[in-house]
């Protein structure tokens, strides 16, 4: 028994498709790759976006961390506050700073004793853990493996050793700071718009106030601040290539500053339990 319409469907099946019918097939498959690829386009280079604002930052929040892990163990000296912990310093005996190094309407720096293990040091030339720190931001116009000209923040570093020395014979603790990487001084982050410290003390009602600095002495002699706030402002590397001149970065208001400036913020309680000077 013949089931009906059997011969014209086997017809229709060895006739198979039309020009038209592979025309439209192939029409629709070429609408739905374009669509696929611009999906997979835009998605790639969003992920590269944040990759690329991921890495230019990532120096920023780890500098920070750095900067409040070693305030952490400040340790001030009985000698003298001032010469224990400086902040926004002009050049003075104690530090020198070169005239190019920082422009003050765009950083402050600080500088202070810190309890740093010697094992985290040079073990074979350093015997204590207290050292001399320091953090400034500088203005960097040479290329090279520092990176393109920009403002920089570097760390600057003096060993138990040579802290010890410089204490024993009443000399300056900073000193020999530059724009420039060497055995005291190192690049730590790029790309930096603005370093900020404001150190904060306790007034007869309880309350934090911001503490004024004296002149290159930071906090007033003797006074030791409660807490310090540090917040570091930074752009990505993108961005940075687009400021041309250094006048450009100084620039707050520049609207590539302002659309992709991010700010990096952290306060430092410092324990009472030191010495007190």
């Amino acid at each position: 028994m013949k089931l009906p319409f059997t011969n014209e469907k086997s017809k229709l099946l060895r006739r198979g498709f039309t020009l038209l019918e592979v025309l439209i097939s192939v029409g629709l498959l070429a609408m739905l790759s374009l669509i696929l690829f611009a999906v997979l386009e835009s998605t790639s280079r969003l992920w590269h976006e944040n990759e690329r604002r991921v890495d230019s930052y990532r120096e920023a929040r780890a500098a920070l961390n750095l900067i409040t892990r070693e305030l952490q163990t400040w340790f001030p000296l009985n000698v003298a506050l001032g010469r224990s912990l400086v902040i926004n310093p002009e050049p003075s005996d104690s530090i020198e700073l070169p005239a190019s190094t920082a422009a003050t309407s765009v950083a402050d720096s600080i500088w202070f004793t810190s309890l740093i293990p010697p094992k985290l040091q040079n073990p074979q030339k350093n015997k204590s853990d207290l050292c001399a720190v320091g953090y400034y931001l500088a203005w960097t116009p040479n290329p090279g493996a520092g990176g393109g000209s920009s403002y920089k923040l570097y760390r600057h570093f003096r060993s138990s050793d040579e802290t010890f020395e410089s204490i024993a014979n009443n000399s300056p603790l900073y000193f020999d700071i530059r724009a420039a990487v060497d055995d005291n001084n190192d690049i730590l982050a790029r790309n930096i718009t603005s370093l900020k410290i404001r150190p904060y003390e306790l007034n007869s009602s309880g309350n934090l106030t911001l503490i004024s600095p004296v002149s290159h002495l930071g906090p007033p002699q003797n006074v030791r601040p409660r807490l310090i706030e540090i917040e570091i402002r930074a752009i990505n590397a993108e961005t940075a290539a687009k400021l041309s001149t250094r006048a450009d970065w100084e620039d707050p208001n520049h609207p590539l500053i302002k659309q992709n400036e991010q700010i990096f913020t952290t306060r430092v309680i410092l324990t009472t339990a030191q010495p007190q000077p």
